[in-house]
């Protein structure tokens, strides 16, 4: 499968995304907004995870999004890297709730990395501004390496896939979910396959992404109505994080876009 753009379109896919997430947060300001994943939801009871704290209870089902894909191993006294960390809020709570020796959240935007850093200054915690396709850590110096809801913003996909495999010692965990289209899921885990690793898991989660989706519509949608936006600008950040009833949900119900999970063991 080809994943490699052109560097032209490399450097525009960048830009695109920089430029995007930049107006999120300068639209967030200093809203407490650490996660902006769409979560993971259960149908049956909560299996055994962390009790949030009360400030965090808030984000609940965006961290239950992590215990999810990071549950083919254990976090416990790991040295982590998370890839595309964002606003911060999934290495927080990998290194607050899951016992975590150490944990580094890499993200290619700057902004992005002093807002974790503001808001999460804890021991054992890091941002640091990178590039997925280039990641700035020894070769075979981390156990576990998580990507959640970033790599589809990746111009190429075996630049990261290869890193990533080259920080993790043998017998660490590659743990991985995003939003595609069902082909692109089908070219992805053909292209793992042929990775030396052993897959753990590999899982189709919309259902449960749709739950978590439902869960909390009526919080984001109050979020969006107070940040006082335009009429385009709260359109488009109803649709970007799926409420009830935008194109992106409707594409989720109806098979054409899948959220996808896969565990990986580096052989």
């Amino acid at each position: 499968m080809d994943t490699e753009l052109s560097k032209n379109d490399a450097h525009d896919m960048h830009g695109t995304v920089t430029d995007m997430y930049t107006r999120v947060n300068n639209e967030l300001g200093s809203r407490y907004q650490p996660f902006l994943n769409y979560g993971y939801g259960y149908a049956a009871p909560l299996p055994p995870m962390p009790l949030l704290e009360a400030q965090d209870r808030d984000f609940q089902i965006s961290a239950q999004l992590y215990h999810f894909v990071t549950s083919a191993t254990s976090l416990h006294d790991k040295d982590i890297v998370e890839v595309g960390s964002g606003r911060g809020g999934g290495a927080y709570y990998m290194k607050k709730y899951c016992g975590a020796r150490s944990v580094a959240g890499l993200e290619y935007l700057g902004q992005s990395v002093d807002i974790a850093r503001s808001s999460f200054a804890i021991d054992g915690l890091s941002f640091v501004q990178g590039d997925a396709e280039q990641l700035p850590f020894d070769s075979a110096s981390k156990e576990v390496v998580v990507n959640i809801e970033s790599s589809h913003c990746y111009p190429n996909l075996d630049s990261f896939y290869s890193e990533t495999l080259r920080i993790l010692k043998p017998g660490g965990y590659f743990c991985y979910a995003d939003l595609v289209t069902p082909e692109k899921s089908r070219e992805i885990e053909a292209k793992l396959r042929q990775l030396p690793v052993e897959l753990v898991r590999s899982r189709d989660i919309t259902a449960n992404v749709l739950a978590s989706l439902a869960a909390d519509n009526a919080r984001k949608v109050a979020l969006i109505k107070d940040m006082g936006l335009s009429d385009a600008r709260a359109a488009w950040w109803l649709n970007e994080w799926a409420c009830v009833g935008t194109t992106i949900w409707d594409e989720l119900n109806h098979g054409q876009l899948v959220y996808v999970s896969y565990a990986l063991m580096k052989i």
